[in-house]
């Protein structure tokens, strides 16, 4: 995009904000095995990442809000005719994720408003919008309001 602006990338610093986490790369990381193993499936990487995301977040919600939520996701995103062994494979990701989370991120609080992912042949770009979390669980009232 700088280029096509006729701009001389050479002439630019670009510098990260140091007092904001780029949250699109903690979810690209997290994901990151995932999207590996699924690179050139638009639909799977799509999910996978759709997974991270839905995974972040539900870590901040009570421990019955999460079991309720993963049920939920497992009724809307399988098949009904999937087996026992396709529920097993989607809460291992899950908790794969989660896991992931706690050991790479665990000081960050930050839950997940919306996002928009572009992907191409080559590459992923992912804008999030996040909001900082205090040290209490999110209730239930602002799970409903979000409509992410």
């Amino acid at each position: 995009m700088v280029r096509a602006l006729g701009l001389d990338l050479e002439q630019i610093n670009f510098i990260d904000n140091p007092d904001k986490v780029k949250m699109s790369a903690v979810i690209l990381k997290l994901a990151e095995p995932y999207i590996k193993m699924y690179w050139g499936n638009e639909t799977r990487v799509r999910g996978i990442i759709s997974l991270a995301i839905m995974a972040w977040n539900m870590t901040f919600l009570p421990q019955k809000k999460q079991i309720e939520l993963q049920q939920k996701l497992i009724e809307e995103v399988l098949p009904n005719d999937c087996d026992a062994q396709g529920v097993a494979a989607m809460l291992d990701v899950f908790e794969c994720l989660q896991k992931r989370q706690r050991d790479l991120f665990p000081n960050i609080r930050t839950f997940i408003m919306g996002y928009d992912l572009r992907l191409d042949s080559e590459n992923i770009r992912l804008d999030i919008s996040s909001v900082p979390l205090g040290n209490k669980k999110l209730g239930a009232d602002l799970l409903e309001r979000d409509p992410a």
